[in-house]
């Protein structure tokens, strides 16, 4: 098996743990600044940890080191939309908060494979973008309760200014390191991009303040634990996604991404005691992602 497959699989894996944390800092601990703060904190570190082992990665322009930067820029920009998206839809039904967010972040397959063919020149086969079309309905079939869901204009807007700055971060990266040689540069640069907006936001933004320095003055353990597995989960499924767009075809990558969906519906499975997978939307669904994952795995190089 080709590790970009293995890469592809592994980071939505981290992600789909990412998103039931996320869902639980915001709605239940009302932590949405502190969420965002967090990942300032490991943006820091995460560089730190890079630059001890790959000192190299100073040795770059100040004009790629920018765009490496931005390329963080569009990763808070994403995670900002998505936490905000979150708190709407729990606002709007707080039993079905992932049915209502998740289906809308499927949008980041289509738009990075237009990225993929306007900025990098990347082409994909009448084979590659018939499973890809395969596996974007059945994550979308698989997320949407068709019996809760309802299109909520502030949700959409927010999950589609998500969908869009993580296709724009991966597709920016991959356009700047080039090959997988830049790699660690590459995620040293956008970790610091990451540090420096949510700096820029904590000092900014009284609520993000307050939020963050509230969850040491109230000494929140809980938060504070989940802060820190959620950005550790988060760096490490970022760093092997990452890896995956630079040695694979971006829109190709995005689409395997789309398993999310499915470690979605078994963790939620698992959190439920009970596998609800009895209806014929459920069931068509996953054949379908794991069939067009499938296709897309032996076709792609």
């Amino acid at each position: 098996m080709h590790m970009w497959i293995i890469f592809s699989l592994l980071a939505p894996l981290c992600w789909a743990a990412v998103n039931f944390i996320d869902e639980n800092l915001v709605n239940k601990e009302k932590a949405t600044g502190a969420a965002v703060i967090f990942s300032a904190v490991f943006g820091a570190i995460a560089s730190l940890v890079i630059f001890l082992f790959f000192p190299e990665v100073l040795g770059v322009s100040v004009h790629d080191a920018v765009l490496y930067m931005f390329t963080g820029v569009a990763f808070m920009g994403m995670v900002i939309c998505y936490l905000y998206a979150l708190d709407s839809a729990h606002r709007i039904n707080s039993e079905y908060t992932v049915s209502l967010v998740v289906p809308w972040f499927e949008l980041s397959t289509p738009i990075a494979v237009l990225l993929g063919y306007a900025l990098l020149g990347e082409t994909i086969t009448w084979i590659q973008g018939g499973a890809i079309a395969i596996i974007f309905v059945g994550a979308i079939l698989l997320n949407t309760d068709f019996k809760v869901f309802r299109f909520y204009k502030g949700v959409a807007i927010k999950m589609l200014g998500a969908a869009f700055f993580f296709a724009v971060g991966r597709t920016l990266y991959k356009f700047v390191a080039g090959g997988t040689e830049s790699f660690w540069t590459a995620s040293f640069w956008e970790n610091i991009g990451i540090f420096l907006v949510a700096l820029i936001l904590f000092v900014l933004i009284r609520n993000y303040r307050k939020d963050f320095i509230g969850v040491f003055k109230n000494s929140r353990k809980k938060v504070m634990g989940l802060s820190a597995a959620n950005e550790s989960i988060s760096t490490v499924g970022n760093l092997i996604g990452a890896y995956a767009t630079l040695i694979a075809p971006i829109g190709v990558v995005f689409a395997i991404f789309s398993i999310q969906s499915l470690y979605i519906v078994i963790f939620e499975s698992i959190k439920a005691k009970e596998f609800g997978w009895n209806n014929a939307q459920t069931i068509l669904s996953i054949l379908m992602i794991i069939a067009g994952a499938g296709l897309l795995a032996l076709v792609s190089n």
